[in-house]
């Protein structure tokens, strides 16, 4: 009994030692980590990359780069993605309520005065950003295309349902009559079709063959 007392506390001993040593690596690691975010902030920013493995690491040491702890992974990331947040949403204020992922990036990208890229994976944390504020946003497959979806019409169910019943269909323009598949009655889509128009969301093809006088809509976000 004596012996197998002596070889539990031992063991116990072994243990605590093991973990002592593992909190202390892990602390320098951290401490280390830290120091690095600091001295490549900018580098970190510029780099997509680089800025996506930086995140992992946060995370596998149990930070959330995205969190409103007061660590420097969440000051720096937060910030950053607080406001690439920030720009989509004026982005989405003038478009329709679906677009493409890759577009996007691609255009943000290539403006002059942005220095910092972005990816896909930069706007996958973003969204995650804004649906914690206020969910709406989401990745959705279309056509073998990526496409950002949100509610930027606070409830407006005519247009939701006019955009639900585009996609489903695979479809990127239509003559309103086709709306009537949607339940909404004619002057309801009336209604709606003005909004999108006036917000340049749609575009009006006035051009029609064999006497057909009724106008085509295009939908711009699915072209």
């Amino acid at each position: 009994i004596a012996a197998r007392n002596k070889l539990n506390q031992t063991h116990q001993n072994d243990q605590n030692t093991y973990f002592t040593k593992t909190t202390q690596l892990f602390q320098k690691f951290q401490s280390q980590l830290e120091n690095f975010a600091s001295e490549n902030m900018h580098k970190i920013d510029k780099d997509p990359d680089l800025r996506n493995q930086f995140s992992e690491l946060c995370k596998e040491l149990g930070v959330d780069p995205l969190s409103s702890a007061s660590s420097i992974f969440s000051k720096m990331m937060g910030n950053y993605y607080y406001q690439l947040a920030t720009k989509l949403l004026d982005y989405c204020d003038s478009r329709s309520n679906l677009i493409d992922l890759q577009s996007y990036i691609s255009e943000f990208n290539q403006k002059l005065h942005q220095k910092n890229k972005i990816n896909r994976e930069d706007i996958l944390k973003t969204i995650q950003i804004i649906n914690q504020l206020s969910p709406g946003f989401e990745i959705i497959h279309m056509n073998g295309r990526e496409f950002i979806k949100f509610n930027d019409d606070k409830g407006d169910e005519v247009i939701d349902g006019i955009m639900s019943y585009l996609q489903n269909s695979n479809r990127n323009s239509f003559y309103k009559k086709d709306l009537l598949n949607t339940g909404f009655k004619i002057d309801q889509i009336e209604v709606a079709v003005d909004k999108l128009i006036n917000q340049s969301k749609v575009a009006v093809d006035l051009q029609t063959e064999g006497g057909w006088k009724e106008p085509l809509y295009y939908v711009l976000s699915l072209m």
